[in-house]
C-alpha cells in the first residue's frame, strides 16, 4: 500500500514539474492567440506618384481662330496720288442753308426779324410774349390791332408747318425776352444745334 502511495506522489511531483516547465516556456515565448492579427511593422511612405491626370494646354487650330480683318490704313494727304484730289465729306447737319429770297443771307433774315419785333414794340408798346408759336401768331396778325409784321417775300421770314418762325436751315428760332422792349433772337446756325459756336444771336 505504501509503495502505491509513494508511486502516486512521484507521479504527481513529476507531472507538476513537467506542467511548471511547460508553463514557463509559454511565458517566455507566447504563442499568438487565435483570431488576433499579428502586428505588422509599417512600411515607410512611398513617394507621391504625382497627379492622376495632366492638363495639357489647348491648341487652337486655324479653323477655330476668329478671323480679324486687318485695319485698312488711311493714307495721308502727302501719300495720295496727285491725280486723286482729297474729298471732304461733311455731315448733312452742317450744310449751308438755302437763301429764302435772292440775296438774303441768314444774318439779313435775322435783322429783318428784329425789325418786325421793333415795329410790334412801336405799335403796342412792348414785345409779344410766349412760345415761338405764340409769338409768331402775334407777329402775323393775332394781336389787338390784327396788324401783320411778317413779310415772307421781302424779308425772307418763313413759318414751318407747325406755325413756328424758322431760320434759313429750317430750325425754329429761340426767343428770350430780356426786358419788355428787348427780345433776344437766336438761330441754331448751320449745325442746327442751339448753344454752339455757330449760333446767330441778335437783341
Amino acid at each position: 500500500m505504501r509503495v502505491q502511495l509513494v508511486a502516486g506522489l512521484l507521479l504527481l511531483v513529476v507531472g507538476g514539474l513537467l506542467f511548471w516547465n511547460d508553463l514557463r516556456e509559454r511565458q517566455q515565448s507566447p504563442t499568438p492567440i487565435a483570431g488576433r492579427v499579428p502586428a505588422v511593422p509599417l512600411a515607410p511612405p512611398s513617394p507621391s506618384p504625382g497627379p492622376l491626370f495632366v492638363v495639357e494646354p489647348e491648341i487652337t487650330t486655324a479653323e477655330e481662330t476668329p478671323a480679324v480683318a486687318p485695319e485698312t490704313p488711311v493714307p495721308s494727304e502727302s501719300t495720295r496720288s496727285p491725280g486723286h484730289p482729297v474729298t471732304r465729306v461733311t455731315s448733312p447737319e452742317v450744310v449751308p442753308g438755302p437763301e429764302v429770297a435772292p440775296g438774303l443771307s441768314p444774318k439779313i433774315v435775322l435783322e429783318n426779324l428784329r425789325s418786325a419785333f421793333r415795329n410790334y414794340q412801336a405799335r403796342f408798346g412792348g414785345n409779344p410774349v410766349g412760345t415761338n408759336l405764340e409769338i409768331t401768331r402775334a407777329l402775323n396778325g393775332a394781336n389787338a390791332g390784327q396788324a401783320i409784321f411778317l413779310n415772307a417775300q421781302e424779308d425772307g421770314l418763313r413759318v414751318n408747318e407747325r406755325g413756328e418762325l424758322v431760320d434759313n436751315w429750317g430750325t425754329p428760332y429761340f426767343f428770350h425776352q430780356v426786358s419788355g422792349k428787348q427780345m433776344e433772337i437766336r438761330s441754331a446756325g448751320a449745325d442746327r444745334r442751339m448753344w454752339t459756336a455757330d449760333d446767330l444771336v441778335l437783341r
